[in-house]
């Protein structure tokens, strides 16, 4: 575009370059809601990680050059930020990338010094009231890398009484959704490490669980209601409306079923593990045929029907 092309319609510079450009971008629809969503769980430290996943060429780069471009402004030197657009790096040297990019300092070559001096100066800037984002582009890149997703796993936890010392954003081309199935089989195995609940390690890897995030979309999607309680409350029976309260007590006994089936625990059933919670007492109470299932060997058998499940797929799909 030539300069006489500029001046003549009163631009500054050139408006349509291939490079992004975020002073030359119009924040409207998706992208302001986007853009809002971004930097609603910065202000109130949601934590976990953020996804912007879409097909390359629309602007997921641009919107976040954008984000860092409002939070220079609003937080000055008590923003910190490490943009990552080339993920294709060992588990040390993504650690070290970060490491430079948010102290501004030359990273160590221990990856344990690393880490402390991140957290060092995470704390701050959190001190100094101000924020911290570690961002990392292409990140479709990390799709395989289980070993980097590990490292990237500590970051994610860095807390300070009781708060998220940054926010962690990833942002790829589509195939990053499958990303998220790896940060799901985090979860299980945290819940597995830590002993504690399946919503307990998605608040802190993800930000929220599963079940308020499905009750959100069941609502947003004007879905009707027996849906979106069941989605909201099938870990909370005991909470939940009257009006659905059976439906919810179903699900999310079947979700235990299944969820204990996942863990092999099948073998030798204790059927405590069934017996003890919210949604089969309520069952119990309210359905007389309750009694007359055998647990244990329901338990056992479940094998046998993943094989029918499986055979009657294969001939649906023939």
């Amino acid at each position: 575009m030539s300069e006489q092309y500029i001046e003549y319609w009163g631009l500054t510079h050139h408006p349509f370059l291939l490079a992004p450009d975020s002073k030359m971008m119009c924040v409207t629809g998706q992208y302001y809601e986007c853009l809002e969503r971004l930097k609603y769980a910065i202000y109130t430290n949601k934590g976990g990680v953020l996804i912007v996943s879409e097909d390359a060429g629309l602007g997921k780069t641009t919107i976040l050059l954008k984000l860092l471009d409002e939070m220079k402004e609003e937080y000055g030197d008590a923003f910190r930020f490490a943009f990552v657009d080339q993920p294709a790096l060992s588990p040390a040297q993504m650690i070290a990338q970060i490491t430079g990019s948010i102290t501004g300092a030359e990273p160590y070559e221990d990856k344990l010094k690393n880490l402390t001096m991140l957290r060092d100066a995470l704390l701050e800037a959190n001190g100094q009231g101000g924020k911290s984002i570690i961002i990392v582009d292409e990140a479709q890149m990390l799709c395989e890398a289980h070993d980097v997703l590990q490292e990237l796993r500590t970051l994610i936890n860095f807390t300070h009484n009781g708060q998220y010392l940054h926010t962690f954003i990833l942002s790829g081309q589509r195939a990053l959704d499958r990303f998220a199935h790896d940060i799901y089989r985090i979860v299980v195995q945290t819940t597995r490490e830590e002993n504690i609940t399946i919503q307990e390690a998605e608040k802190r890897l993800i930000g929220e669980s599963h079940d308020v995030v499905g009750g959100w979309l069941m609502e947003k999607w004007r879905l009707p209601w027996t849906f979106v309680d069941v989605a909201k409350y099938h870990h909370a029976v005991k909470e939940s409306p009257e009006d659905n309260k059976a439906a919810i007590a179903i699900i999310s006994l079947a979700d235990r079923i299944a969820w204990l089936h996942y863990l092999g625990l099948d073998s030798g059933f204790d059927v405590t593990l069934l017996t003890d919670n919210e949604a089969y007492s309520f069952l119990e109470r309210t359905t007389s045929t309750m009694e007359d299932i055998d647990l244990s060997k329901f338990m056992q058998e479940l094998d046998t029907a993943n094989e029918e499940i499986d055979e009657m797929t294969r001939i649906l799909h023939s």
